[in-house]
Parts: structure tokens; sequence; C-alpha cells
């Protein structure tokens, strides 16, 4: 037999080497997951271990005691949740490493013949439960999340107990979201007196605009009145001159002094008219000069 002669299992397995066969993926099946000695909220929970990352979604575990502390054997993998619709057949995706995709909302439970449970085993990773950090919260379907410490690395923080760190994240986050809170009230707060201001400021514009309009007509005002009592003066002056210049009789001449005695009423109550006027100008010059000293 020659040294070269190549058996053919031997070459069948080299090409087998070289060229694997495709792996042909199953249909998922509807599987019921069981959890053993756990609360169904756990399975499907995302496994994070601390200085490692997100190592799979939790399936199942069992108990095991080393050195008189409770140990966790758990099976990690990735589930998703399909469903068939019963339009045309197709199997679409709904929830994936626990989060709802757009099919959940795009269809209803009425469209859909049946549910399909994949689920694929990816690790398995043995921990102590004091090692949980949020156990309980995972078990009271509140945390998606299973943090594990493993290392003792968060715990070097200052954090006595895994449930100290929860509390803490958690106080933290509303005392966020009451800043947050607080902050768009006074972002409201200022938009709103922003809105005020500018309508004051219209407000005063306008308010200006009269007050040099009412400036300017007590100024005109003042003028005629000033001019009227000069001319009453003058008028006045002018009757005394020509009273004594003629000679009239008695009635004639107390006609006159009435007329005079009246033209000096009215002189007097034309020189109130104009303190009056001199006055509400000093007023609203002072005002104007108020305003724009601000």
């Amino acid at each position: 037999m020659s040294k070269y002669m190549i058996r053919p299992d031997e070459l069948l397995a080299e090409l087998s080497k070289a060229y694997p066969q495709p792996r042909v993926r199953k249909e998922p099946e509807p599987v019921t997951p069981s959890v053993t000695f756990s609360n169904e909220n756990l399975y499907g929970v995302v496994v994070y271990v601390v200085g490692e990352g997100v190592r799979g979604q939790y399936l199942r575990h069992e108990y095991f005691y080393r050195e008189a502390e409770r140990w966790w054997a758990i099976r990690l993998g990735w589930v998703v949740l399909y469903g068939r619709l019963k339009e045309n057949g197709n199997v679409v995706p709904l929830v994936v490493m626990g989060l709802p995709t757009r099919f959940v909302f795009q269809f209803k439970a009425e469209d859909f013949a049946e549910y399909l449970l994949d689920e694929n085993v990816v690790g398995y990773l043995e921990v102590k439960e004091s090692q949980m950090m949020n156990l309980e919260r995972c078990m009271q379907g509140k945390d998606p999340v299973l943090i594990i410490d493993k290392y003792g690395i968060v715990r070097q923080d200052g954090f006595a107990t895994p449930s100290e760190m929860i509390e803490k994240l958690v106080e933290q986050q509303n005392i966020i979201e009451h800043l947050q809170r607080a902050l768009w009230e006074y972002e409201k707060n200022i938009h709103e007196l922003e809105a005020s201001s500018q309508m004051i400021q219209a407000e005063n514009a306008k308010l200006r605009e009269l007050v040099r309009s009412f400036k300017s007509r007590f100024q005109k005002l003042a003028s005629e009145i000033t001019s009227v009592q000069m001319e009453l003066i003058r008028l006045r002056e002018d009757l005394k001159v020509r009273a004594k210049e003629i000679e009239v009789s008695g009635k004639a001449e107390e006609g006159l002094k009435n007329i005079v005695d009246k033209l000096e009423d009215l002189i007097e109550e034309f020189a109130e008219h104009l303190q009056t006027v001199t006055v509400a100008k000093k007023s609203i010059e002072k005002e104007e000069e108020g305003e724009e000293s601000e």
C-alpha cells in the first residue's frame, strides 16, 4: 500500500472540517418556563455581573451549600417570545431580552394564533446568594436586571448591604426628578414673568406717550389762559381810564363799576386755573424725570 494513498474516511473528515454543514435551526416550539425553587418573576431577568458585564438571562437555578453558605447554580441563556399571526402565519418576535419589540404595539392579542418561546442556553453561573444585590426586588418584579457583585467590587464603596445601594440610587433618582420638576417650574415662572414684563413695558411706553401729549396740551392751555388773563387786565385798565374821562350819570358809572368788578373776578378765576395747570404740569414733569432715571 502506498504511503500517499488517502483513505475515504480521512478525506470525508478533512472535508467536514473545511466545509462544515450549516446548522438547521428548528422553529421554536411552545415551552412552559420552569423555575426551580424560585419566583416566576425571575424568569427572563437579565443577569449582570459587576466587572464582567451582561452574562445572559435567567432561565432556572438550583441550590447547593458550600461552607455553610447557600449558593445558586444559575442556568443562563437568551429568551425570545414569538407570536404566529392568524392572517398569514408569519412568526414575529414580541419580547427580546425582556424588552417588548414594536410588534407588541403594532398588533393586538387577538391577531395571534399562538405564542412560541425560544430558549437558548448559553452558560452557567455559580454565585453566593449574598452576592445578589437586588434579588428581592427582582423576585417582586420591580427590577428587570439582576445585579451580582461576585468579586466584591461594589461593597468597597461603603455600602453595608446591597439594599442600601438600591435605596440610595432610588433616593438620588427621586431627588433628580424633584430638581427637574422644580427647574421646569422655575423656567415656567421665568417665561411668565418675561411676558408680564413685556406687557408692562408696552403699557409704560403708552403711558409716556400720553404724558408727553398731556404735557404739550397743558403748556398750550397755560399759554392761552395767560393770554386771556393779560387781555382782561388790559380791558379792565382801559375801562377805568375811560370811566374817569367821560362824565356819565350815576347809573352809568355804577354799571361800569359792576363790569370792572366782574372783570376782576374773572381775572382771579383765570389766575386760579392757571395755577392749577402749572401745578399739574410740574407733577407730570417730575414723573417723567423719574421714569427716565429708572
